[in-house]
């Protein structure tokens, strides 16, 4: 594993351990449903959380439907949002160079472009994908050529 919190995996060494986080995962640290304590659990494990740049607007996004759906409060909302846009908990990394290899991810693994480029970006950093979305969790196991992915046990 190279210094810059590429590969590695929780309980490992004492050497950085890096996780690609999606939306679903990255929301669940900012509102109390069901899994935010797991994926609290599994952040603690690692070093380094990565996600590509688009994340934000796809967290506000979610964290906009709950507001609307009255989940959550409107002043949580912009407490997030503000954390999110002021100093993300994710280390941002641009979606452009993720696109082309995204793509086939997304055809070989039958998920959507979106989904595909965390799983690439799992991929080309050597880290664990953590979601909350079971779905996508399937989707990467069934392709198996995927990256190691986290995702709450199904109960």
């Amino acid at each position: 594993m190279d210094g810059d919190g590429r590969g590695g995996h929780p309980g490992g060494s004492a050497a950085l351990s890096g996780a690609v986080v999606d939306t679903s995962a990255l929301v669940l640290l900012f509102v109390p449903e069901r899994g935010a304590d797991w994926v609290r659990r599994q952040w603690s494990e690692f070093d380094v959380h990565v996600a590509p740049d688009w994340v934000l607007a796809e967290s506000a996004s979610a964290l906009l439907k709950k507001v609307r759906r009255g989940e959550l409060a409107p002043a949580e909302g912009r407490e997030a949002i503000a954390i999110l846009a002021g100093n993300p908990p994710v280390r941002l990394v641009a979606t452009r160079d993720l696109v082309p290899a995204a793509y086939e991810f997304a055809v070989s693994a039958h998920c959507s472009l979106y989904d595909a480029v965390y799983a690439t970006l799992a991929l080309q950093r050597g880290d664990v994908l953590l979601t909350a979305d079971a779905a996508f969790a399937r989707a990467v196991a069934t392709a198996g050529v995927g990256p190691e992915v986290l995702s709450p046990p199904v109960r």
